[in-house]
């Protein structure tokens, strides 16, 4: 490590601090307008709806798969904060000074962090676009809000890492899609555009979250590439000024032309250049 990294380690600690003393934290606006457009002009249906939907309904009876932990019964909505694979419960204190290592704080962080990835979201959108049975629908909206419910901002194991806070915003995107977007049937009537304006402050929060902690030095390898892809995507999909949806994507250009440069002519640099052409779409699209 040398003294670059240390310092910007030292940086990142002091901001940690402030932000725990409640200085720099996220403060969403109301959200003003529509939010971003449509990812495609009409998403596909030619899929088997009955698989679908039986896959939700297992999420719906409680049926987790999470890592190597297969048919746990974890309940509908699942306890957020509780680790599937030991019982630990993790507590609710400030996240990035949160000892998220330590088994006997958190338990196995990696199948908590598993179940918040919120793949399950996923599933049910899934099912409510293919059948159009408003009950998938409303677990979705069930999900989302227990979970904001039980993982204040900015607290909580689910509060720790940058990476899984991208990996959620994608499969919250997923989910905004497949939903319906702005015309979702979630966001119907006066509780439906509550929970749009909870839905979207969360996913604000979680931009401002990952734009102040990006991986950068010795920690910038798939973990950057994960946070700026969350960073650039939720963007799109919350229709944040220009510079905000580039940020993600712009830091994540520069950063593989860097390592690129400094790869090239090894079998890593062809590896890299492909990630780069992966998350070089999004910015160039908003050129």
């Amino acid at each position: 490590m040398g003294p670059a990294e240390v310092g910007f380690r030292v940086r990142r600690a002091v901001r940690a601090r402030a932000e725990g003393a409640g200085v720099g934290r996220a403060h969403p606006s109301a959200p003003a307008g529509r939010t971003g457009a449509a990812w495609v002009r009409e998403l596909p249906r030619r899929f088997d709806a009955a698989a679908y939907a039986a896959a939700a309904e297992r999420v719906l009876g409680g049926t987790f798969d999470v890592l190597a932990l297969h048919d746990g019964q974890l309940g509908f909505p699942p306890p957020w904060n509780i680790d599937p694979k030991t019982g630990t419960c993790a507590p609710l204190r400030f996240g990035k000074t949160l000892d998220y290592r330590s088994r006997r704080v958190v338990g196995d962080v990696k199948y908590l962090w598993e179940l918040n990835r919120h793949l399950e979201l996923v599933t049910l959108a899934q099912a409510w676009h293919l059948t159009r049975e408003l009950r998938f629908a409303e677990a979705c909206r069930r999900l989302i809000d227990s979970w904001l419910a039980e993982c204040p901002y900015p607290f909580g194991a689910n509060w720790c890492s940058s990476l899984e806070l991208a990996i959620r915003l994608v499969n919250w995107a997923c989910a905004w899609q497949l939903l319906g977007a702005e015309e979702s049937i979630v966001f119907a009537g006066a509780e439906g555009a509550a929970f749009r304006e909870r839905w979207l402050a969360s996913i604000h929060q979680h931009c401002h979250f990952v734009s102040g902690h990006l991986s950068r030095h010795s920690s910038a390898n798939n973990h950057l590439l994960g946070e700026a892809a969350g960073l650039a995507i939720a963007g799109f999909t919350r229709a944040e000024p220009r510079g905000r949806r580039q940020q993600g994507a712009g830091r994540l250009v520069s950063h593989c032309r860097r390592r690129l440069a400094a790869a090239r002519g090894t079998d890593r640099a062809c590896k890299r250049k492909g990630a780069c052409e992966r998350v070089l779409a999004p910015h160039r699209i908003n050129d």
